[in-house]
């Protein structure tokens, strides 16, 4: 697949042009140097942003807006390769050529936005009880694995594959760091991910490219990039 590196307003972007379907795949990758200790809050927030925002303040509010957008489709995943640390978040959603509303994509796109770089906060922090419920749900899914002889074998194999190899993925969370997350270290990494880490977008479709670099320039005019 060609790919074509745009620079807007110093922020690194990337075309991917496909005419083979329907829609317009977005990803929003945030990287930095990998630090063990932040792989519980980075796991986290990958999946709690995905949840709610300010203005979509519950999962039901943000499926609906979702549905608003022909069924848009959003999901997220944190991953370590060699010593960097990977937070992507991605949507798909349908081209505007194939439907009469033509603003499709750009409302996509301020979706995509919002949960990004607008969450749902209580008093400045990212919500005690979105982190409990979400430390509560892997406990249960890291004690189904260790009572599942094979996929507790698998889960041993990769954390000491991870511990005695550099180029590695690391997605697990690390159970003896759960006691250290709280309201404070989830939000001090999201503050870290959002001013700190490197933000590349992947955008796949058919689409005009001028019109996207515009879009692109609209839309995110307010992040600094850190080059």
């Amino acid at each position: 697949m060609k790919i074509i590196k745009r620079d807007i307003d110093s922020l690194n972007v990337y075309y991917m042009p496909n005419k083979k379907f329907k829609t317009i795949d977005m990803a929003f990758v945030f990287t930095n140097k990998f630090d063990p200790k932040e792989i519980n809050e980075r796991n986290f927030l990958s999946e709690i942003l995905m949840e709610s925002t300010a203005k979509y303040n519950n999962q039901e509010k943000l499926s609906l807006a979702c549905d608003n957008l022909y069924g848009l489709d959003k999901t997220s995943n944190y991953h370590a390769v060699s010593n960097m640390s990977i937070t992507t978040f991605m949507a798909r959603t349908i081209n505007d050529k194939y439907v009469d509303d033509t603003d499709v994509f750009s409302h996509s796109l301020d979706l995509l936005i919002e949960i990004i770089f607008k969450p749902k906060l209580f008093k400045g922090y990212i919500p005690k009880k979105a982190i409990t419920e979400l430390k509560e749900q892997t406990e249960e899914l890291l004690l189904s694995i260790k009572q599942n002889k094979n996929a507790y074998t698998y889960y041993q194999f990769m954390h000491e594959y991870i511990r005695n190899n550099k180029d590695t993925i690391a997605i697990f969370p690390e159970k003896r760091y759960f006691n250290d997350i709280s309201t404070e270290t989830v939000t001090n990494v999201y503050n870290k991910m959002i001013n700190e880490d490197d933000l590349q977008i992947f955008i796949a479709g058919d689409f005009d490219h001028e019109e996207m670099d515009q879009l692109i320039k609209e839309k995110l005019h307010f992040y600094k990039s850190k080059k």
